[in-house]
């Protein structure tokens, strides 16, 4: 069974991908084309959301982002066989993104499971609620690369996330684009269930969702306002989990789960990042130094004002860094650390960065970015990471926290625990990560095996058992007989 299972996680074994260009979007007074691709990964896990009619979908839940990319990319490509020297394709950030995802629920259910068997208090609805497939959708603007390159405010502009925003604030941009996006959901008659990500924010998850309404049907969105019942922005429950895991990872390295007189560097301060500098201030660690980089003024400027707050003095406390260029990105690598938190754009773990890294002190890297490691460079980092005993969180298991507080917006949850969406309950669970990052970590260094290796392994045996308990077969598995029985 373990092998059946290993072989529907592959990085080329989605079970199904979507490629649509049609529609366009204005930008600067042009249109510019758009090309939508939703991937979904794997939905063994998933529990079945049954029709009307009697029929069942197993669905995937994961982001919609918006970014630059080099290009759109080929659907049939091998991810080994493709040259990402010039940057990421949208396809390939889509392929990536959804079976990270399905291991992230993997990951999700593995960590409830545990709290159940331990005695901590769980839910059957919160059982269930975890049982969900990986996807991951991305949106490919024709020419926004260039724009980007141009004018780096331009998609800040297009996309003004900011809290509190209604769907009546949405751009004209955002409009057309989620507008198109809608319509593709909707082939997929529940397989996919939209999410916010990368430029968006839960505006646009209210906006896809009237749109959906207006089309007569009750497919889902996450990450609703809390004003709509929802659970809200996720990334102050994944800001907790990132923060919780980095205790984790600092008792494992240092045996105490404080960082006095540490050196943290935190790379990217949007909303994940921002938080957990937040809760490293807020707790009082007293930390030796904490720098901060962005390529945005205006989010190392709010960090700034938080470091005032709490009485910093910025020079002997903290140091902001303006990254303007990949030159700007080595340079803060090269600084004297011990915990780098990366939470901007992934791939940034190369052989030479996490050597720069090392020489430079680092010994814990945990961090909310996803697929932090450079796709053809996973085998090298992996080794080295291993050979020098750093402290490695695997991204998808520490930010897992935005998934988490999908669940909590669901009817029967909310049943489950008084009725109401309570913010303090994903927040108590997702610390249990301080616990599950510390046994990942220990078993890597016991086994001389790389973290990413262990939850790996950990998240597929705990699939397979979950296939032995619906009674499938090896067979079953290969052959995708779940999708239908």
């Amino acid at each position: 069974m373990l092998d059946a299972v290993v072989k529907i996680m592959g990085h080329d074994a989605h079970e199904k991908i979507i490629q649509t260009t049609s529609g366009s979007v204005p930008v600067n007074g042009n249109k510019h084309d758009i090309t939508y691709i939703i991937a979904v990964h794997n939905t063994l896990l998933a529990a079945p959301f049954y029709r009307e009619d009697g029929s069942f979908v197993r669905p995937s839940l994961g982001g919609c982002r918006i970014r630059g990319y080099a290009d759109i990319g080929v659907v049939g490509r091998l991810l080994q066989n493709e040259d990402v020297s010039n940057g990421v394709t949208a396809i390939r950030d889509a392929k990536e993104l959804s079976r990270g995802m399905s291991f992230k629920w993997g990951s999700l259910d593995l960590l409830l499971m545990r709290r159940s068997l331990t005695g901590d208090f769980v839910t059957e609805a919160e059982l269930l609620a975890a049982r969900m497939g990986g996807g991951k959708s991305v949106n490919y603007v024709e020419g926004l690369s260039d724009l980007m390159r141009e004018d780096p405010k331009i998609l800040e502009r297009l996309c003004p996330i900011r809290k509190g925003r209604t769907p009546k604030e949405l751009t004209p941009f955002e409009r057309a684009l989620y507008k198109q996006n809608t319509k593709d959901v909707l082939t997929l008659d529940g397989r996919y269930i939209f999410a916010p990500d990368m430029n968006t924010d839960t505006a646009v998850m209210e906006y896809v969702r009237l749109q959906l309404l207006e089309k007569g049907t009750h497919i889902p969105v996450a990450c609703l306002s809390e004003r709509v019942g929802g659970s809200g922005d996720p990334s102050i429950v994944t800001a907790e989990g990132v923060y919780y895991s980095m205790l984790g990872a600092t008792q494992s390295i240092w045996k105490k789960d404080r960082l006095r007189n540490r050196t943290v560097s935190i790379e990217g301060v949007g909303k994940v990042g921002y938080r957990i500098l937040e809760r490293i201030l807020e707790d009082a660690h007293h930390t030796k130094m904490i720098h901060i980089a962005d390529f945005s003024g205006a989010a190392l400027e709010k960090a700034r004002l938080l470091f005032q707050k709490h009485g910093k003095v910025e020079g002997t406390h903290f140091v902001l860094h303006m990254i303007t260029s990949p030159a700007d990105a080595q340079d803060f690598y090269r600084l004297p650390m011990d915990i780098f938190s990366p939470n901007a754009g992934g791939q940034i773990l190369t052989e030479d960065s996490i050597q720069t890294l090392y020489e430079g002190g680092c010994r814990v890297i945990v961090g909310g970015a996803n697929n932090q490691r450079h796709p053809q460079q996973r085998e090298v980092v992996d080794d080295f990471i291993v050979s020098r005993g750093i402290a490695y969180g695997p991204d998808y298991l520490v930010n897992l926290g935005g998934i988490l507080n999908t669940i909590y917006e669901r009817d029967d949850v909310k049943a489950s625990l008084g009725g109401i969406f309570n913010r303090d309950r994903p927040i108590h669970v997702v610390r249990s990560l301080s616990s599950l990052v510390g046994e990942v970590l220990s078993r890597a260094m016991e086994t001389r095996t790389a973290p990413q290796h262990v939850i790996d392994q950990l998240v597929i045996e705990n699939l397979a058992r979950h296939a032995v308990f619906q009674h499938y077969r090896p067979d079953d598995i290969t052959e995708r007989k779940y999708l239908s029985a």
